[in-house]
């Protein structure tokens, strides 16, 4: 219904309603309670966030809808639920394939860096730092891009038969993202050490952040254009390229953590795969019967925007 306000708002109420009830709790909680005591309050404070943001989205509904009824034909009690289910069934594969790699991934890159030398503990701590602290904090601003994306798939599909206001529309999408991750880019890329200093008090994450920093980009231009392809009913293709690149990937992290014997190739090939995985969706656009180009205005703003932004890195390093 293009109202993006009410599951904005509902995100914000659930962690604000799972930290004022969960806070008080653990800071009360006796020091001899059991682990198991613990990890029950930590998923009683996901389940209390999950009805509050439920609870608030169904008030936000009545108040919105109250007045409003919503008529359905017998014939639409069959259309519906199959047009449901060839959206929902790959994305939720994709969630499911996602969730097995990242737990291959999670067992396999610390074993990957204790066979180039390092301690069980040390390579443990190296592949939580770049995961709990480096990608994290570079990809924090990264919650405007997802507020954005929320709007792409309910403004597309209802244009998709006018091929011109479609292309206007998927080049402003573009452009919001580029807006947002180039400033952001820089940042990163200038005080990658500061930053994490401040969020962390760790500067081993700020000098993995140095290398994430480069591609933070092509990670939140690619939240867009999985959106944009969802939108305009690829979303099949985005669960076979998603996973394909994931299966790669995975591969590539084996020979040549072994061959570098360091830690950083792990980031780079991330990198690496942010980009690729960009450019195969772009393709992918360009090729629909949508007949996408990038518009002219787009083009000379983008230029624009680059060159301030390599400016004040400029003078920023003189000064």
């Amino acid at each position: 219904m293009q109202n993006p306000s009410p599951p904005a708002f509902a995100e914000v109420f659930e962690n604000l309603m799972r930290l004022s009830i969960m806070c008080p709790l653990f800071l009360n909680l006796d020091k001899t309670a059991s682990f198991e005591t613990k990890l029950f309050l930590t998923f009683l404070g996901i389940l209390l966030g999950e009805f509050s943001s439920c609870g608030f989205l169904i008030a936000a509904y009545k108040i919105r809808f109250s007045k409003n009824t919503l008529k359905i034909n017998l014939t639409d009690l069959v259309e519906i639920p199959s047009k449901i289910y060839k959206t929902s069934i790959p994305l939720a594969t994709i969630g499911v394939i996602g969730m097995i790699f990242q737990s291959l991934e999670n067992m396999i890159i610390p074993k990957l860096f204790e066979l180039i030398g390092m301690e069980n503990s040390q390579a443990i701590s190296v592949y939580g730092i770049i995961n709990g602290m480096s990608f994290p904090a570079a990809l924090l601003p990264l919650v405007i891009i997802n507020s954005l994306s929320i709007i792409i798939i309910p403004t597309l599909s209802e244009i998709k038969g006018y091929d011109k206001t479609l292309n206007s529309r998927i080049n402003s999408f573009i452009f919001t993202t580029l807006i947002v991750s180039l400033p952001t880019t820089c940042i990163f890329l200038l005080y990658p050490v500061e930053i994490c200093a401040s969020l962390y008090k760790n500067q081993l994450a700020g000098s993995y952040l140095k290398h994430i920093a480069p591609a933070i980009v092509f990670y939140y231009i690619s939240v867009t254009l999985s959106s944009i392809l969802n939108a305009l009913g690829e979303v099949v293709f985005n669960f076979v390229q998603s996973t394909i690149l994931i299966i790669i990937r995975l591969l590539l992290y084996i020979p040549s953590i072994l061959i570098f014997k360091n830690e950083l190739p792990y980031i780079w090939i991330t990198n690496m795969f942010a980009l690729i995985s960009c450019i195969v969706m772009i393709e992918k656009i360009s090729n629909l019967k949508l007949k996408f180009t990038l518009e002219k205005d787009t083009v000379v703003s983008l230029l624009f925007l680059a060159c301030f932004c390599l400016f004040v890195i400029l003078v920023i390093f003189y000064i």
